[in-house]
C-alpha cells in the first residue's frame, strides 16, 4: 500500500539524467491482468525497479514480457509463492475486512516496516499516510488479486538478464532460502543484503539504493 511518495527520498539523490517513473498499481483482478496493464505503459525495454509487492509484479513482466525488460532490480521482495503464514494472516485480513470497516494502519503496525535504527516519527506518519491515501477498496482488491502467487525462480534465470535484489536481512517477508539458492544459480542474479529488519528500503536506505542505480545507469549508457 505505497504511493509514489515511497519513491521520494530516492529521487533527491538521483542525478537529473537518470528519470525514475512511478507506475501505481492498477485495480485488476488478477496478476495476470495487473501485470498487462503495466506492461503497456512501459517504453520498449525498461529497468524495472519493483519495491515489495511492486517487486513480485516486475518480475512477473520480465517473464510475461521477456524483450521489455532489460534489467530487474527488486526490494524487499522474494518473487516465489508466499509462505502459509503470510497467506493465513492476508485470509484473516479478508475476513474481518468484510465484516467492519477498515480504520489504517496503526502507529505499531507502521512501525514494525521499519528498522529500529531507522524508526522516526516521520517515516512512520508517511507510511500510515500512503496507506491512507490508498484506502480500504485498494487494500481489499490487492489481496484478492496478489495473494496467490506462483515461483518465479525458473523463467526469471532463464531470461538471461541482471537481477539485483535490495533486502533486509532480517525482514521476515523475505524468503532468505528462496533468495540465497536463487543468486547462486548465475552470476547475472546479485543481492545487496541490508543489516536490520527494515521493509522500507527506499525510505530507509535511499542513498545506498540511489548508488547503485548511477552504478548500473553509467554502465548502460
Amino acid at each position: 500500500m505505497c504511493t509514489a511518495d515511497l519513491w521520494h527520498d530516492l529521487r533527491a539523490n538521483l542525478p537529473t539524467d537518470l528519470e525514475l517513473r512511478h507506475l501505481a498499481i492498477p485495480q485488476q483482478e488478477s496478476i495476470e491482468d495487473i501485470v498487462d496493464t503495466l506492461a503497456a505503459q512501459l517504453p520498449a525495454q525498461a529497468h524495472l525497479l519493483g519495491f515489495s509487492l511492486g517487486g513480485y509484479l516486475s518480475a512477473s513482466i520480465a517473464c510475461r514480457y521477456p524483450s521489455r525488460v532489460a534489467r530487474l532490480s527488486l526490494i524487499s521482495n522474494t518473487p516465489c509463492a508466499l509462505s502459509d503464514i503470510e497467506r493465513t494472516a492476508r485470509q484473516a485480513t479478508l475476513n474481518w475486512l468484510s465484516h467492519y470497516r477498515y480504520g489504517g494502519l496503526t502507529n505499531a503496525k507502521a512501525a514494525t516496516l521499519l528498522d529500529s535504527r531507522s524508526r522516526n516519527d516521520e517515516r512512520i506518519r508517511r507510511i500510515i499516510q500512503m496507506d491512507a491515501d490508498l484506502g480500504a477498496d485498494v487494500l481489499l482488491q490487492q489481496l484478492k488479486a496478489t495473494t496467490e502467487r506462483i515461483d518465479l525462480a525458473d523463467p526469471l534465470v532463464a531470461l538471461g538478464i541482471p537481477i539485483h535484489f535490495f533486502v533486509s536481512r532480517e525482514d521476515p517477508l523475505i524468503n532468505h532460502p528462496w533468495l540465497h539458492a536463487f543468486v547462486a544459480r548465475s552470476t547475472l542474479m546479485n543481492a545487496t543484503f541490508v543489516e536490520g529488519s527494515g521493509h522500507m528500503l527506499p525510505m530507509e536506505q535511499p542513498e545506498r539504493i540511489a548508488n547503485y542505480l548511477k552504478e548500473i545507469h553509467h554502465a548502460d549508457v
